[in-house]
């Protein structure tokens, strides 16, 4: 999982990196970490880790992926 998102960050063959973990999985948090440290110290790429568990709700989910495709189209039209 880590070298296929720096992959898609290097190449920038992607205009944004969703990480879906869940909640209690001590692997899936260990790459979402390096992931995010990677990226967002090459601050190149925008970035989002969603943690999901038994309780987290649809609204919220959606709310969340709206916000950052906002986010990435507006920093393809202002780039």
């Amino acid at each position: 999982m880590t070298g296929g998102a720096l992959n898609y960050h290097d190449q920038r063959s992607v205009d944004g990196i969703i990480h879906v973990a869940a909640f209690a999985c001590g692997p899936d948090s260990m790459t979402g970490e390096l992931i995010e440290r990677f990226i967002r110290r090459e601050g190149k790429v925008p970035f989002m880790n969603v943690n999901l568990d038994e309780h987290t709700g649809e609204a919220g989910i959606v709310t969340r992926l709206e916000a950052f495709l906002d986010m990435v189209r507006w920093r393809r039209t202002a780039v």
